[in-house]
């Protein structure tokens, strides 16, 4: 076990690897599993062990008022935040770290010590960490001069991180930890392949294009925006549910749409404005746009959007079904019309997109 617990008062906190059956949803199969609870506080520890990274998914959920100490391996470790906002007190660090939805860094500290304060951090948070070893992060990071200045302070023992300021992840970026989490969960898949997808998520992570300082938002709007997220997310599910049974069906989702009458009305253009959601996140209209493309960097029609293309992604990436399913699972009325979408999104055909992986992993094999 990697994972040190304490309370505030550093007394350590017993981890068992009996997870209770109410987190059963996020679960990984393959990870070693390490739960706690303190208070009423639940602490959940996912580690996946590859060839030079360790990939941990970290649930917390707050329902008293707690400060505590959890004490990791002194590695570089990127950081993305998969739900809520996760805050903490990093050693050498001269502010808190703060790491909000779909928001990630790479992190180093000669000593690190994390500090969760309930009158920071969200109620619950869950956070996608990779630890890495120099050897491997030198490996992929070795073509940007930005990671190789990050690594030789990581070298010299310097607290740092790579980007002044946390940046927004990218459509696949996102995608790519769906598929590692999933890849994860099939007992019969090739452990290996997740070293492949790790690599793409750091690759993609170095190319990105450095972003401007987040704007500051206080934490009430946050929470607002939040649960606009949510029952924009819960809306999504439901026609989520639909495009299942079309793709299923290899039928157009909006011809099935029309005999799905309980629904309908939810998706009709005229029911869900964006006044109805500003109105949700008890904002004016403008500063609920303004708020939410500070947070996300994008409208929440754009948001919507990103959402549909990452389940598309990690389809496509996995091969898991033709195109035509993939078409309907995703709400488009035929597969000509979503690889049109497609390559004017991500720059080349579903079908070359998926080629570009099977050849990583051929070449990995070798």
């Amino acid at each position: 076990m990697s994972v040190q617990l304490f309370s505030r008062y550093h007394l350590p906190i017993i981890l068992s690897n009996d997870a209770p059956s109410h987190l059963a949803d996020i679960l990984i199969n393959r990870a070693e599993k390490w739960y706690a609870i303190d208070d009423g506080n639940e602490f959940l520890f996912q580690e996946i062990k590859g060839n030079g990274f360790t990939i941990r998914i970290r649930s917390i959920v707050f329902r008293k008022k707690g400060i505590y100490f959890i004490k990791c391996p002194t590695s570089p470790y990127f950081q993305l935040s998969l739900f809520r906002t996760a805050r903490y007190d990093l050693t050498g660090f001269t502010s808190p770290i703060v790491l909000t939805h779909r928001r990630f860094n790479l992190f180093f500290s000669p000593e690190i010590c994390f500090v969760h304060d309930l009158n920071f951090t969200e109620t619950t948070c869950l956070t996608f960490e990779l630890w890495l070893d120099v050897p491997f992060l030198l490996s992929i990071g070795d073509n940007y001069p930005h990671v190789m200045s990050f690594i030789q302070s990581v070298a010299n023992g310097c607290p740092t991180k790579l980007y002044s300021y946390n940046q927004l992840a990218t459509t696949e970026i996102m995608s790519l930890i769906d598929v590692i989490i999933l890849n994860a969960q099939d007992l019969d898949a090739d452990p290996r392949w997740i070293e492949v997808y790790v690599r793409e998520v750091l690759d993609r992570s170095f190319s990105i294009r450095i972003m401007k300082r987040q704007k500051t938002l206080n934490s009430d709007t946050i929470r607002r925006l939040y649960s606009t997220v949510d029952l924009v997310t819960d809306m999504d599910d439901i026609e989520s549910q639909v495009n299942l049974v079309a793709g299923i069906m290899e039928m157009n989702p909006k011809d099935l749409m029309k005999d799905v009458t309980n629904v309908s009305s939810v998706f009709d253009s005229n029911f869900w404005t964006l006044n109805d959601l500003a109105e949700f996140a008890g904002m004016s209209r403008y500063a609920f746009q303004k708020a939410f493309k500070d947070l996300y960097g994008c409208t929440i029609n754009a948001y919507t959007r990103q959402l549909n293309w990452q389940s598309a992604l990690n389809m496509v990436i996995t091969s898991s079904t033709n195109l035509k399913r993939i078409a309907s699972f995703t709400g488009f009325s035929s597969h000509r019309s979503f690889s049109r979408a497609f390559k004017r999104e991500f720059g080349m055909s579903p079908k070359n997109y998926a080629h570009s992986f099977q050849r990583k992993f051929r070449k990995y094999e070798k």
